[in-house]
């Protein structure tokens, strides 16, 4: 009997060694909201900028906060979700060489800097955007409006200058700057089912300030209380087949690459990350030409940078 149990021990042992522990269910994740609902988002972004201008270096650091009130409209015909998003608060401050710039729409200032004239109109203003499952952002309304009033409360006189800064506007407020700003907080879903330990790939195409294209290697590494803790390891690089910024009397273009590394928590029900921070480390060269009387010039130029966005259900 005693070496029938001890038999039986043994047997135990070694299936315990050779058999594969039972996998957890595989998630898809997506995007899942019940209408009606409400969402506090932050993303606060950090950078810090170094470069060389003919033998004298220069830094720049530059802080901002974006809070937005995510109100869960419906659910139409198509499975896309219809939100609106409100600015609730924005504060930024640029620090170049002595001179500093901050604005806080808690906190108006008297003046303003016409650098951060965008910010005011921005804060408080709402934006709609038709979002699908997989956090793509399929429209955009409510830009051009803020735009406009951007303009309006620049009051420049008809000019080349007022045209180059319309220009300017509209690439950073356009609808499709701010749609590829957005699909950054919600687009990192696998196309299938993933598990602990599964990876999945994607690329990307962003002109968001300079062209590049991003390479990104997701993994799941732990599930816990339904929280996805997913690893984030990206290759950035600039797109060289894209046009440089068009700056009026000169073009500008970049030359860099690097990398923007962190994790993501995700929240399994929603989709939404509850939790992300990214790191970044770019370097490579700034390239000027199209000056008239000018040879074309170029300096080096690296930046590092820290990216969280958070999602809490009101």
């Amino acid at each position: 009997m005693i070496r029938k149990i001890g038999e039986i021990a043994v047997m135990v042992i070694i299936l315990s060694i050779y058999t594969t522990p039972r996998a957890e269910n595989p998630v898809k994740p997506k995007l899942n909201f019940t209408p009606g609902t409400n969402y506090l988002c932050s993303m606060e972004m950090s950078k810090r900028v170094k470069q060389t201008i003919e033998g004298e270096e220069q830094r720049m650091e530059q802080n901002l906060l974006l809070v937005w009130d995510y109100n869960i409209l419906s659910k139409n015909d198509a499975g896309n979700y219809e939100i609106s998003a409100r600015y609730a608060r924005i504060k930024s401050s640029q620090r170049f060489g002595m001179q500093k710039v901050e604005f806080d729409s808690e906190n108006m200032p008297d003046y303003i800097d016409p650098s951060m004239i965008g910010y005011k109109i921005l804060a408080g203003s709402e934006i709609t955007m038709e979002v699908t499952s997989e956090g793509k952002v399929k429209r955009l309304d409510g830009f051009q409006e803020i735009i406009d009033k951007i303009i309006d409360e620049l009051n420049i006189p008809d000019s080349r200058q007022r045209n180059e800064i319309i220009d300017g506007l509209r690439k950073q407020f356009g609808d499709e700057a701010m749609r590829q700003s957005f699909e950054q907080m919600t687009a990192f879903y696998p196309d299938s089912p993933v598990d602990t330990g599964d990876s999945w790939h994607a690329e990307t195409a962003m002109d968001v300030g300079f062209p590049v294209t991003v390479e990104t290697d997701y993994t799941m590494l732990s599930r816990k209380d339904g929280i996805a803790d997913i690893d984030v390891v990206s290759m950035v690089r600039s797109n060289l087949n894209s046009e440089g910024i068009d700056m009026g009397l000169f073009s500008l273009s970049y030359n860099i690459e690097g990398d923007q590394r962190g994790l993501i928590k995700m929240d399994e029900v929603s989709g939404l990350p509850v939790r992300s921070d990214i790191r970044l480390k770019f370097s490579g060269t700034v390239e000027v030409s199209g000056a008239p009387d000018l040879e074309e010039k170029s300096w080096p130029i690296s930046t590092e940078g820290q990216v969280i966005i958070t999602f809490d259900r009101q």
